[in-house]
């Protein structure tokens, strides 16, 4: 029984694998290890509207396309707002995801480090990391997440490649740049890229104004189409 226990959860591991999940051995201490993030972040700099280009697949954006995210600060408190949005062409309709990430270091003299622990309600089942890898605040950002999965020897990851406009620049220092990381710490194998058309999503219908007032955390508890080739500008 229990071998074949272990076959049945090392093919629902491979099944999750195969649709765009990258799930590894270790907790995401083990994960994480020589993974750069941002020192001295400039949150205001970061915040505002970005696109994303590139995913990890991830069970609360499956199939969305025409995705952005939105960071809100609410620097008394060090708490970052992230409102991710995309378009569903199964259905027609747009899907907004909001989560709270709270500063694990701050620093009113220099900055922050940006790595965060978020909590998305219903759609992360526990706490995640979510950090920063790299970001120039006018052109590319890389971000990392990593959670606990089916205990704590094994994890999930998220990697997002964001860009303040739905191409990437064709700067060289930037394509570079992220060339090298998205190489160097992250499976080419696994990254979607996201669809930004003109003809799918030229409709997008405008947010409401964002209301100004302070985020208030939700209580964090503790953790209980394959692409190989060099990211080119469009």
């Amino acid at each position: 029984m229990a071998k074949l226990h272990a076959v049945a959860l090392a093919m629902w591991l491979w099944i999750g694998q195969a649709r765009g999940y990258v799930v590894k051995d270790g907790n995401c201490t083990l994960s994480t290890k020589g993974l750069p993030v941002v020192e001295n972040f400039e949150v205001q700099n970061f915040t505002g509207k970005w696109y994303e280009l590139e995913r990890y697949e991830q069970n609360n954006e499956r199939d969305l396309e025409c995705v952005t995210t939105s960071y809100r600060s609410s620097e008394p408190v060090g708490m970052l707002e992230i409102q991710t949005r995309g378009f569903d062409p199964s259905n027609g309709t747009y899907v907004t995801l909001t989560s709270i990430g709270v500063f694990e270091e701050l620093s009113n003299s220099t900055g922050s480090v940006a790595k965060l622990t978020i909590n998305a309600g219903k759609a992360l089942p526990a706490a995640a990391e979510y950090r920063v890898v790299a970001t120039d605040y006018s052109n590319y950002t890389i971000v990392y997440a990593c959670q606990p999965f089916l205990g704590p020897d094994q994890s999930v990851e998220g990697y997002w490649l964001l860009s303040r406009t739905p191409h990437l620049t064709d700067q060289p220092e930037v394509l570079s740049r992220v060339n090298y990381l998205r190489s160097t710490f992250f499976v080419a194998g696994h990254i979607r890229r996201t669809n930004h058309s003109e003809e799918l999503c030229g409709n997008e219908p405008d947010l409401p104004a964002i209301p100004q007032s302070i985020i208030l955390p939700p209580p964090i508890t503790a953790p209980s189409e394959e692409d190989t080739t060099p990211l080119n500008a469009e």
